[in-house]
């Protein structure tokens, strides 16, 4: 017996949409630390010269995408990878005294 569509359709909604609040934390943290780098920057800017400061001046605007693209890649892909999972469930069965899944 293969898995209720409905059943697959509400779980698949539930991880999809805490996936994506997970990813929406990992680019707000990528934000946080090119803020911190910018201000790092505007503190050294003070202290030496150009040359040196263009060398460690690292987290620019393609480092910045390059992350924000490896963070929403990794989640589609474990996304994709939860909802092939859920294709091998053949079966389940609905305890509702326990209010969860038992998978037959």
């Amino acid at each position: 017996m293969d898995m209720d569509p409905k059943l697959k359709e509400f779980i698949l909604f539930q991880i999809n949409r805490n996936i994506i609040l997970l990813y929406k934390r990992y680019l707000n943290l990528v934000e946080d630390l090119q803020e911190e780098h910018v201000n790092m920057l505007n503190k050294l800017n003070k202290k030496v010269d150009l040359e040196t400061l263009k060398n460690v001046d690292y987290f620019d605007e393609n480092r910045y995408n390059y992350l924000r693209k490896k963070v929403l890649d990794l989640g589609n892909e474990t996304l994709r990878e939860i909802d092939k999972t859920l294709d091998f469930l053949k079966g389940e069965k609905w305890d509702s005294r326990k209010q969860h899944i038992i998978l037959i």
